[in-house]
């Protein structure tokens, strides 16, 4: 028996373990709006935007979405980047880009009126 476990124990350690990155479904965004002023904006439609930069804060724009939401008592929003509607960019799905191949940054854009 114990000739099993050390012939297995050196068969896991020889044999190549490797990962394979996927690119994500979604991503969870959760914040609290607020007016220019700092106050919670509550139980009001507001309307979001996202954008994930390549490269730099300032570079290409490599996939934008849009979401409506309706926030709580306390201002709260909860949303999933890539499950918006999609409005432009390089790309056309969150799923399409290339996390590996770049610095991504995401910018958020919200209108208070929806």
């Amino acid at each position: 028996m114990n000739y099993i476990l050390k012939l297995a124990l050196v068969l896991l350690l020889i044999y190549p373990i490797s990962a394979f990155g996927q690119s994500p479904n979604g991503i969870s965004y959760q914040a609290v709006a607020t007016d220019s002023d700092g106050v919670e904006l509550s139980s009001q439609n507001i309307s979001v935007r996202f954008t994930i930069v390549s490269g730099s804060p300032t570079g290409a724009y490599e996939y934008i979405e849009i979401h409506n939401a309706v926030t709580d008592d306390f201002g709260l929003f909860t949303l999933i980047i890539g499950q918006g509607s999609y409005d432009d960019g390089n790309v056309d799905s969150l799923s399409e880009v290339d996390w590996g191949g770049n610095t991504h940054y995401l910018k958020v854009d919200m209108d208070p009126d929806g």
